[in-house]
């Protein structure tokens, strides 16, 4: 007997016996945000694809609804248990992967949980100091630019970025300042401006 049984295992005897119900497979779907969708996060995005047969025919459609954290970003994945593809009779389904992608935004550029902004300044708020409005992700908040103030200068504002999707705070909003050279100037302010190259005792062109 115990001759049999090997030869039974090296020669496909217990090949007969019943596999148990398979579970459904696991999906991957890509959701799509807006940069303001994944700095507020969503509280319901619904998703929409088709059911896929283990024959590779079409299936049913489908939908889930997504809770979206705020401060989701490009590559991060949010995982649902059990909504994925259906399992044999008796076994459960399959998870559903989410890829999130964000899109670029035209103003704020993101620096993992850090935003950038420009800050275009003439010469005079620059050399002068002035207080100006910035928009930042809750609403527009005034900002003091000390007097003095380079091109390229940096200036913080400490929680203004985008939250942690673990809930531990917010970066900063920072503010680069861009030096704003007119076009076309007036008459008034060419004279102005001699005057101040002549203080400043710049040669002159």
């Amino acid at each position: 007997e115990p001759f049999e049984d090997l030869l039974n295992e090296f020669f496909g005897g217990g090949a007969g016996r019943r596999r148990g119900p398979r579970r459904g497979a696991d999906l991957q779907l890509t959701l799509r945000l807006s940069f303001m969708e994944a700095a507020r996060g969503v509280k319901e995005k619904t998703l929409e694809w088709h059911e896929v047969a283990r024959d590779g025919r079409r299936g049913d459609r489908r939908t889930v609804d997504v809770a979206v954290p705020a401060g989701v970003d490009t590559g991060m994945q949010i995982r649902l248990s059990g909504k994925g593809g259906e399992g044999d009779r008796g076994a459960p389904a399959g998870d559903l992967f989410v890829q999130v992608e964000v899109e670029p935004d035209p103003y704020f550029d993101r620096d993992g949980a850090d935003v950038h902004v420009a800050l275009p300044l003439n010469f005079a708020d620059a050399a002068l100091g002035a207080t100006v409005d910035v928009l930042t992700l809750d609403g527009v908040v005034q900002v003091k630019v000390p007097a003095g103030c380079q091109p390229g200068a940096k200036l913080r504002l400490r929680g203004k970025g985008l939250p942690s999707v673990d809930a531990r705070g917010r970066g900063n909003q920072i503010v680069t300042v861009h030096l704003q050279v007119p076009d076309r100037l007036s008459i008034r302010q060419r004279e102005l401006l001699e005057e101040y190259r002549k203080e400043a005792g710049a040669p002159k062109s």
